[in-house]
């Protein structure tokens, strides 16, 4: 009897928690608020240090978009402002569904975002006992302000998305601006 009311109970949560499984992601509200870094929640962070200016950026990923905080002494810092998001058609039918650690990089004064794409793609050839092998690539945008807009310079990956390759600052030694 007591299996039988926790199936019960396990059906209904289930249920009652279904509409939030079904809503799509929102994506992040931009801000102008100053908060202390220890209130930031984002992962695999790329901080510039920008001599110019006197400023930090710190820019992170915001699930289909790259985000940026301000900072003048790293404690600090004001945001967050989204300065990129992933065009719906950037790698034609392929639909990209996340960045991953995104960095920032300055060069001869043009500020260079480079960006792994991550897809839902599979490949046709998967390897048995391990996860899925998806599409992946790295992509190389450019502005002429570290606050964008950020505009990338084909559709398609700096290395060929069939590498399955998650970025190295290496490929920047490669490209020319």
């Amino acid at each position: 009897m007591i299996s039988s009311k926790t199936g019960f109970i396990c059906v209904i949560v289930c249920i009652m928690t279904m509409p939030a499984w079904a809503q799509r992601r929102r994506s992040p509200q931009d801000s102008n608020d100053i908060i202390h870094l220890s209130q930031i929640r984002m992962r695999d962070v790329c901080i510039l240090p920008d001599e110019a200016t006197e400023t930090y950026y710190m820019v992170g990923p915001g699930w289909n978009s790259v985000r940026i905080y301000t900072s003048k002494d790293l404690k600090m810092w004001q945001g967050p402002k989204t300065i990129f998001r992933t065009p719906e058609d950037i790698w034609g039918e392929i639909r990209v569904v996340n960045i991953w650690a995104p960095e920032m990089h300055k060069y001869k004064d043009r500020y260079y975002l480079f960006l792994t794409f991550d897809t839902r793609e599979q490949f046709q050839e998967q390897w048995r006992g391990w996860r899925p092998r998806v599409y992946r690539g790295s992509q190389v945008l450019v502005s002429n302000q570290p606050t964008g807009p950020f505009k990338h310079f084909a559709n398609h990956s700096a290395r060929h998305r069939c590498i399955q390759s998650v970025f190295s600052t290496r490929l920047s030694q490669r490209i020319s601006p």
